[in-house]
């Protein structure tokens, strides 16, 4: 390791893949990040999130 390096600990996250149930109510309706939260390592939650927003409009 270099002289000028900085030693960090490494963290270990969970990154799953989660929905709520409900996902609509009573003049409400959940979208994007409030309905769905992707596994960041998958690559879908930006997609998701715009088809979800334009679904619910």
């Amino acid at each position: 390791m270099p002289p000028n390096a900085i030693e960090t600990a490494s963290m270990i996250k969970a990154a799953g893949t989660a929905t709520i149930d409900p996902a609509a109510g009573d003049r409400w309706v959940a979208a994007g990040d409030c309905l769905f939260c992707a596994d960041p390592l998958s690559s879908r939650g930006i997609v998701h999130a715009l088809r979800s927003g334009i679904l619910a409009a």
